[in-house]
């Protein structure tokens, strides 16, 4: 049985443009021949013949052809329409974020999890694992296995990983904290970037979180927003040799 046999690669057309005088030019044509294994296809690479043992294609328009090597199979890119890029079975070819001009760039990673748009920050992408979502923390792109939801305070771009239902907040020491149904989130008056998961109808001071037990949110002297829970009637003074906040009959 013959191995080999001849493959005829398309005419290709190499324009050369040499000046005999300002009118005059001349277009040379070339074709090339390439000799492959009875399951491969020639093609031109912009440069030589090759052979390829999958899918020839284009990663743009503009470029010249590449070859995907089965069993690996070409896909439009996440996060740039007019690009297309080889990946192994099943994975998903992305782009970090929407390149300046999408029509020229060709940057791309294959991802073996799930690719998607980076929530709160529109136009980037990040690989994750299977089912997981994109979010953007505040300062990095991250995974979440909930769902995520936007920080309230933030304006809607710094996000948190929660469970269904929850309601995300600002906390003191990070940007995230998820309150559940039962124990929804208490913003510290004046401080809407800070907040604490407190009972239904419980209030919250900075420094004490969750107002309980028929206590009350309170200001200090040179506070614009409660500092410490305090008996109703009570203010709340800062001692300086224990560096903290308490309670004083008013």
């Amino acid at each position: 049985m013959c191995l080999f046999k001849y493959t005829f690669l398309f005419s290709t057309s190499l324009l050369g443009i040499f000046f005999a005088s300002s009118s005059n030019a001349k277009l040379i044509y070339r074709q090339a021949y390439k000799v492959c294994e009875i399951d491969e296809v020639a093609f031109w690479d912009g440069s030589n013949a090759q052979c390829c043992d999958g899918n020839i294609f284009k990663a743009l328009e503009t470029q010249n052809y590449q070859c995907c090597s089965t069993p690996n199979v070409v896909s439009t890119v996440l996060g740039n329409p007019y690009l297309k890029a080889c990946c192994p079975p099943g994975q998903t070819p992305y782009t970090t974020s929407t390149p300046s001009n999408p029509e020229t760039s060709t940057v791309s990673w294959c991802c073996d999890g799930d690719a998607s748009e980076v929530a709160g920050r529109s136009g980037f992408f990040r690989c994750c694992g299977k089912g997981e979502k994109a979010f953007w923390d505040g300062s990095n792109g991250q995974c979440c296995n909930g769902k995520p939801v936007p920080v309230a305070g933030w304006g809607g771009e710094v996000h948190h990983c929660c469970e269904e239902g929850d309601v995300a907040y600002a906390h003191q020491g990070s940007l995230g904290e998820c309150c559940p149904a039962e124990r929804p989130a208490a913003v510290v008056e004046g401080r809407t970037s800070l907040a604490f998961c407190c009972p239904p109808g419980v209030k919250a001071a900075m420094n004490d979180g969750c107002c309980l037990d028929g206590t009350v949110p309170v200001l200090s002297e040179t506070s614009s927003y409660p500092v410490k829970c305090c008996k109703a009637g009570q203010i709340a003074v800062y001692n300086k040799y224990q560096y903290k906040y308490e309670c004083k009959d008013a």
